[in-house]
């Protein structure tokens, strides 16, 4: 994540190898990124994982791994909180808080 008001990086996120061949490494890629409405809170997901991170302490929110890959995520918003969709490739769309 950079910081744009000090012109630097504020911290970096290591995405966990998704497994090891022949002593190479794989990653999953990040499919979908998205900002909260007050650029508080970010969300990300790669593989069958999802995470929201705050953006001031650098520190997970929610990290979950759900049973199937998930293509897409989507953040609502409303007066009860902040609600993480996914669309995965099982068909199922869950709804994490």
């Amino acid at each position: 994540l950079w910081d744009l008001t000090k012109g630097r990086l504020a911290f970096v996120s290591k995405i966990p190898p998704a497994s090891t061949r022949g002593g190479r490494t794989k990653y999953e890629p990040v499919v979908s990124i998205l900002w909260t409405q007050d650029g508080q809170m970010y969300a990300w997901c790669h593989g069958m994982h999802v995470t929201v991170r705050d953006v001031t302490t650098g520190k997970d929110l929610l990290d979950v791994e759900l049973p199937s890959r998930v293509n897409q995520i989507c953040l609502l918003e409303n007066q009860h909180g902040i609600f993480v969709v996914a669309a995965c490739n099982d068909g199922s769309l869950p709804l994490l808080a």
